[in-house]
């Protein structure tokens, strides 16, 4: 007849249970290390890219500020002129629309332009 010592398999269960929580917690502490890793890499990624466009606008707005750049906007969106030039503002006058729908037109334009034989 086999005797079990209950003390010596208590023991060996309570070893075997505190070495699979170490490994456990050791693989999630890896893990968590792993994702503020790819976190880590991801906000540089970020950095890097707004770094980027910081510069570009940066270079944007120092053009903004060059003479040229203000004369043609004030030109432009201003209507100004320079000493001895003249502004002129043209505008045109809306042509009255018959009273037909976009699609007849479109389809007139379609027949003529792959000469359609469509009613």
């Amino acid at each position: 007849m086999v005797r079990i010592h209950w003390g010596r398999l208590l023991a060996a269960a309570v070893l075997l249970f505190g070495l699979v929580h170490g490994v456990m917690a050791f693989a999630r502490k890896i893990i968590h290390e792993r994702k503020i890793h790819y976190r880590l890499i991801e906000a540089r990624h970020a950095l890097k890219k707004i770094a980027g466009e910081n510069l570009r606008l940066e270079k944007e707005k120092e053009a903004l500020y060059s003479p040229e750049k203000i004369r043609e906007l004030a030109m432009e969106k201003l209507g100004l002129a320079a000493r001895g030039e003249l502004a002129v503002k043209v505008i045109f006058k809306k042509k009255k629309r018959k009273n037909r729908s976009v699609s007849k037109i479109l389809l007139k334009k379609m027949k003529e332009e792959f000469n359609l034989d469509v009613p």
